[in-house]
């Protein structure tokens, strides 16, 4: 069809065939010419709001399966409570500032580092980031729409937007007044590449872990006043730290050994922990003199290793120190001490007073004194001066180690730890109302609140939120140049009045760098601290930045904070979230969020991370075009990585999902309107309801479960479930109600239960496109549109099942006779006989009572001509079990053996909910996962139980079955050559049976009216008349070759 919107007309006939992405389309373009999103927000009560917070992506990329998986998410959910008739305003959001448009900036630009930066102009470089942060918005709004998701593009919000950067201010201030904020020398992570300090948790980020290649050297520290010499063995990974060594470290807890052995025939001494004596020493290469522990060594003093900083002994370097850090679970039991670069040297160092020195500069280069190896990168000084120790006699051992290394999330280059002047938020002290509003929060998957996410808020540390940077929200904090004086500033009237300066519309640093006044304490001259705040700290602000808060939409904010919902990757739970949480609890002492979603990553179908450069996955419009946003929308929902677990994308999933679920639906859509169009149906709202039989109640109290159940789900953000639900159901629609229902609607006439059967499968299409529309749009949107004629299912609320809809005893009753159908054609499957041949009887015993019309739908589905009802099947087969010992057993200890025996006896009874008794003992009650039940069935019948079901099936083919099952084959065929020749649904036929043999021509003899009733044939040929035919095909049958025929 080249038109899709004609299927927008009420009862337009509707073709199997279906191009998704050409229906797609249609419908896009509908709901924008009749905005349908606007309208959805518009057409409710703002005082009802669900607030959901978009996590800002950046624009200079272009986006991925992991942005379309969170995107779908963020549009199933707020679809769903619009129709619970919430007002769900979905802004879109930009990150706009910070390192990933700095660096790109400044490789285009061809800038080394800060100093060319600044030799270039901040204000230059500014504006150059600000002209590519919006690149790929057209590419993204693209994308965004043609998966189905409703946001809003045009009211979108820009961290970068002066209103967002002051209400970022207001919330830094908020922090300042109540003593949040403090200025400290500390050891952090430093990206040298970027020349900036970066918070604990961005080192944790995605895989900012990984594997990395280096030196591992033990190092000879000569011990002062021994007369044979005695070196103490230290260990290290990071030889550029050597040049800055100011101290050893050992433990009072750990054992160490004195030994002595010879070297070029002179005693030589070493220091090692006894642990790790024999990973660097022969066994008989050496004697031991003594052994003690580490405070024993507390205050001697040793040579310095290197040159550089041999003054500083005077001033308390190279001693021994004792720590409660060092380990002895590898290394040597002692630790080289270098207190710039390293967080527990630094510690130590302030404890016990000795020096720290930093002779490493932002750009991660050597500083004088370090004079061999100035301008040097220390992860290039590294061979060089292993190299030094070598040629002096220092190193002891040196090989390489593979480990994981911290790196820079966006440069990827390794990462060093430094001690650098920062701004911190006191987090620490605050971790009870980090707890205390992860405490209010639903989490889906649950396991996340006490597990990473808790875990991590239980050891919050301070958070480092300057950045020595250039484009992102200026750190609102003024010094003064003489007294040292500082002001943080919270607004820009704040700032126009302490600056003298009016009409400030831009916060950037170009803007605000040169605003100065007098120090209110001495008169010197206030000046801005020259950093940025962390990008972190802006997205953790974005509840109040996009809505300007406080100084505009104070009440609608109020009264809908926290928001209601949000979704993210697991990685997030460090980032987003966290900060979230940090500033949401200080400022407020909430959680920012009500529920939250946290999904997986999706990986390659390799296993591997997606990757641009190995291309190894499909492109998403790719696979949109092929297969419809629609199926790849419930294969996203479907995916385990919903529930927080890492899988890969696999395309024939999408494939799966459009070929089990979109189109079945599409077909039960389809065969509903043509069969319409044929009977002139249309639904009659004034006309009295014609009878229902009780497979159209069945159906009718079913979809009115779905939608229970769905909603349900929806509540507790359980998706997954949701899809299973929906799908489960579209399997019941078509593969049980319509299968079951056809010979109804191929009726000729008009009669009270064909009626009935056209009411029921309309009233279920249209409760299902309302309970599916969330999660599949497009195709909802149509079928709803075609079935009622009203303009948009987004524009309908939730269809609640009315009082009495549901008849849970008669699904229960249909649920088991499924069950029992399932159980039997899989004894068919595994004997190999096929459901078209009929088979004489089939045994149920159930603990469900059933109607003697639950027993015909069980013989019409089994195919037997007989169901039987019996109250114990051993006439036809024996019961066994087989019980799981390693299960059981510290269970029941020495009763193991007894039901064990008892199982392989038969002696059991399968209870309602599943469980086991044996031998009739209440202790004896086994689950499902610990015992498995079979039947052993009697020659000529085959069995097998499920639950409290056991089915017997009577195997024996006599003569008149095996000719029927011969006819149902014709019919079979004939049926896919009626298809191939494209007649109509009612068209009458005649039908070509030639080369039939004496058994197969009685079997046709024998069930002719079976056969043209099936096929709907007027004439059956069993020689060939000679004129042409629209269809045949030749096929063997019973080892005959036959050939069947069709015409109009």
């Amino acid at each position: 069809m080249s038109d899709y919107s004609q299927l927008f007309l009420p009862f337009h006939p509707v073709e199997p065939e279906v191009d998704f992405d050409s229906l797609e389309r249609a419908v896009l373009a509908f709901w924008a010419e009749r905005r349908i999103f606007e309208r959805s927000v518009e057409e409710r009560d703002v005082r009802n709001s669900f607030v959901f917070y978009d996590g800002p992506p950046f624009a200079t990329g272009l986006p991925h399966y992991g942005h379309i998986l969170t995107s779908i998410i963020k549009d199933v959910v707020p679809r769903f409570y619009t129709m619970l008739g919430k007002r769900v305003e979905r802004r879109w959001g930009w990150d706009c500032h910070g390192v990933p448009i700095e660096f790109e900036i400044q490789n285009q630009l061809g800038l080394a580092g800060r100093p060319d930066i600044e030799a270039y102009g901040i204000a230059r470089f500014n504006d150059a980031c600000r002209s590519i942060v919006l690149r790929y918005t057209e590419e993204w709004r693209k994308v965004i729409t043609r998966i189905g998701r409703w946001v809003d593009f045009d009211n979108d919000y820009k961290t970068m937007d002066t209103t967002f950067m002051e209400s970022v201010w207001w919330a830094f201030k908020q922090l300042w007044d109540r003593g949040l904020i403090y200025e400290d020398y500390k050891v952090v992570h430093f990206s040298w590449r970027l020349g900036t300090p970066l918070s604990n948790f961005e080192a944790t980020l995605d895989d900012a872990y990984r594997e990395r290649t280096d030196p591992s050297v033990t190092v000879k520290f000569r011990l002062d006043g021994e007369e044979v010499p005695t070196y103490i063995l230290a260990w290290t990974t990071t030889p550029w730290t050597l040049p800055s060594n100011m101290a050893l470290a050992v433990s009072a807890e750990i054992n160490y050994v004195l030994l002595e052995r010879h070297e070029d025939g002179h005693p030589v001494r070493y220091i090692v922990g006894e642990r790790l004596l024999e990973q660097h020493f022969e066994p008989g290469s050496y004697t031991i003199l003594a052994k003690f522990k580490g405070d024993a060594l507390e205050n001697r003093t040793y040579e310095p290793l290197l040159p550089y900083f041999k003054d500083k002994k005077a001033q308390g370097a190279f001693r021994v120190h004792v720590a409660d850090f060092v380990s002895d679970e590898d290394g040597t039991g002692i630790v080289h001490i270098a207190p710039a670069f390293g967080e527990d040297d630094f510690n130590l160092s302030k404890l016990k007073g000795f020096p720290l020195v930093n002779p490493v500069d932002d750009a991660g280069a050597f500083t004088e004194p370090v004079s061999d190896y100035v301008g040097v990168n220390v992860f290039e000084a590294n061979p060089l001066i292993v190299e030094q120790l070598k040629r002096a006699g220092s190193l002891f051992s040196s090989k390489t180690i593979t480990h994981a290394y911290p790196h820079c999330w966006r440069t990827d280059t390794p990462l060093i730890y430094r001690a650098v002047s920062s701004w911190y938020v006191r987090v620490s002290a605050h971790r009870d109302k980090l707890l205390r509003a992860n405490a209010q929060i639903n989490w889906y998957p649950s396991n996340i609140k006490d597990g990473i996410f808790g875990n991590w808020l239980a050891n919050a540390r301070d958070w480092a939120i300057s950045r020595s940077r250039y484009w992102g929200t200026p750190l609102p904090i003024w010094r003064c140049e003489q007294c040292k004086h500082t002001e943080a500033i919270g607004s820009i009237a704040e700032l126009e009045q302490k600056s003298g300066r009016k009409g400030i519309t831009d916060l950037h640093r170009q803007y605000v760098d040169d605003l100065t006044w007098a120090c209110e304490k001495c008169g010197g001259t206030m000046r801005r601290v020259p950093d940025v705040l962390d990008c972190w700290f802006e997205s953790g602000s974005m509840p109040y930045g996009q809505t300007h808060y406080p100084f505009e939409n104070r009440e609608w904010f109020e009264r809908n904070f926290p928001a209601d919902f949000i979704v993210e990757y697991i990685a997030q739970t460090r980032g987003w979230f966290y900060t979230l949480v940090v500033l949401s609890a200080l400022l407020f002492d909430k959680p920012p969020f009500s529920n939250c979603i946290v999904h997986g990553n999706l990986l390659a179908a390799d296993g591997r991370k997606m990757s641009k450069r190995l291309k190894n996955y499909p492109d998403p419009m790719d696979v949109v075009s092929r297969y419809g946003a629609d199926a790849l929308r419930l294969y996203l929902m479907s995916s385990p990585v919903i529930a927080n677990q890492d899988v890969p994308f696999l395309e024939e999933g999408v494939r799966d999902a459009m070929r089990n679920v979109i189109i079945p639906l599409w077909n039960a859509f389809s065969f509903l309107t043509r069969y319409a169009e044929l009977d002139g149906w249309r639904p009659d709202p004034a006309a009295a309801p014609a009878p229902k039989s009780e497979l159209d109640r069945w159906i009718l109290s079913l979809v009115a479960k779905l939608s229970q159940e769905v909603k349900a789900a929806m509540l507790a953000y359980d998706i997954r479930e949701t899809v299973s639900l929906i799908s489960n159901f579209v399997d019941a629609l078509t593969n049980w109600y319509i299968r079951r229902s056809r010979r109804r609607f191929w009726r000729s006439g008009d009669d009270a239960d064909k009626r009935a059967a056209y009411e029921t499968l309309h009233e279920t299409l249209v409760t299902l496109s309302k309970v599916a529309a969330p999660l599949i749009p497009f195709v909802c949107e149509v079928i709803y549109k075609n079935l009622t004629g009203k303009e948009s299912v987004h524009l309908e609320p939730w269809p609640e099942p009315a009082e009495g809809a549901i008849e849970e005893a008669l699904l229960k009753r249909m649920a088991t006779v499924r069950e029992i159908v399932a159980i039997a054609l899989g004894l068919r499957a595994t004997r190999q006989i096929k459901v078209r041949q009929p088979l004489r009887q089939v045994f149920v015993r159930t603990g469900t009572p059933l109607s003697e019309s639950d027993l015909e739908l069980i013989r019409d589905e089994v195919n037997v001509k007989r169901a039987v009802l019996l109250a114990n099947t051993d006439e036809y087969a024996r019961p066994f079990g087989v019980v799981d010992q390693r299960v059981i057993g510290p269970r029941f200890r020495g009763d193991t053996p007894k039901i064990v025996a008892a199982a392989r006896a038969g002696q059991f009874e399968t209870l309602p909910d599943g469980s086991v008794r044996i031998a009739g003992n209440d202790a004896w009650i086994l689950s499902p996962q610990e015992i498995t039940v079979h039947y052993q069935a009697k020659e000529g019948y085959a069995a097998e139980a499920q639950r409290d079901i056991v089915v017997v099936l009577d195997l024996e083919i006599d003569e008149t079955l095996r000719h029927e099952g011969l006819v149902r084959d014709i019919v079979r065929h004939v049926q896919t050559l009626r298809k191939e020749a494209d007649y109509r649904l009612d068209e009458r036929i005649t039908v070509g049976l030639f080369g039939l043999d004496e058994d197969i021509r009685a079997a046709v003899n024998a069930f002719e009216p079976y056969l043209c009733e099936e096929t709907l044939c007027t004439q059956l040929l069993l020689a060939d008349d000679g004129r042409p035919w629209d269809r045949r095909e030749q096929l063997k049958l019973a080892g005959v070759e036959i050939t069947v025929a069709v015409r109009r």
